[in-house]
């Protein structure tokens, strides 16, 4: 059981990891933020913003919730002095996919957007996006062939430009989903969703696709943390 033990903790340490990992992106956007041009910030982009840290604040929100659930599963296994090894081999399973450190394949979409002339897509367009997916029950995402996590930052470069964790990516966007292939098609094309004001309000190039096997490599990111320490009982 002491075994045991310490695999659950390695599992909910990295849940956990996860969470504070939203919460300093969060704060860093805050301390970095000028607060003259974000006056300047149209009422759209602001739309946009709102949107974007408002799915990161839910997502960490489920995320807490779920851990706590887990946690109480596993004092309940370990109170009735049963064999939890299955169910903590199976969470970590589920752990290392959450983590982008294994490829996954399976149904879902594939959506490309283009930029033209007068109309350049943004970090908050793909953003917005991510969001959208996610909401349709996406349960793996990807850009242009980089994995998609909860801690990944979309920022604008150039005007042709953007980064995703600092490597630079450019038109047309590539964005892979995984999930029901349906859902993800639907909330995409529903009427005044993502692609309809997207194509009406920017003119932006968008084409969407199901496909039967999507297949999204795992990520090359590594997970890097300046102040979290270990704490001591």
């Amino acid at each position: 059981m002491n075994k045991t033990k310490i695999t659950i903790c390695i599992v909910i340490f990295i849940m956990c990891i996860l969470l504070v990992s939203v919460i300093l992106m969060r704060v860093k956007a805050v301390e970095e933020t000028d607060f003259e041009t974000e006056s300047a910030i149209t009422e759209t982009e602001l739309r946009k913003e709102i949107s974007t840290w408002k799915s990161k604040y839910e997502k960490a929100s489920e995320t807490l919730e779920t851990t706590n659930e887990k946690i109480l599963e596993y004092e309940k296994q370990i109170e009735k002095n049963e064999d939890s090894s299955d169910l903590v081999e199976k969470e970590l399973e589920q752990t290392n996919v959450l983590l982008g450190n294994k490829s996954v394949k399976g149904e879902g979409v594939t959506v490309t957007l283009t930029d033209k002339e007068n109309a350049k897509i943004l970090a908050t367009d793909l953003s917005e996006i991510v969001n959208e997916l996610k909401y349709a029950g996406a349960e793996a995402i990807s850009i242009n062939g980089i994995r998609i996590l909860s801690i990944t930052d979309v920022t604008d470069a150039t005007n042709d430009l953007l980064l995703i964790n600092g490597q630079r990516i450019s038109s047309p966007y590539e964005v892979k989903a995984i999930g029901n292939q349906t859902y993800l098609y639907s909330t995409l094309n529903a009427k005044n969703g993502f692609i309809d004001y997207y194509t009406d309000q920017y003119g932006i190039d968008i084409k969407i696709e199901k496909q039967k096997n999507v297949i999204i490599d795992k990520t090359e990111q590594e997970i890097k943390f300046k102040y979290i320490r270990e704490g001591e009982e």
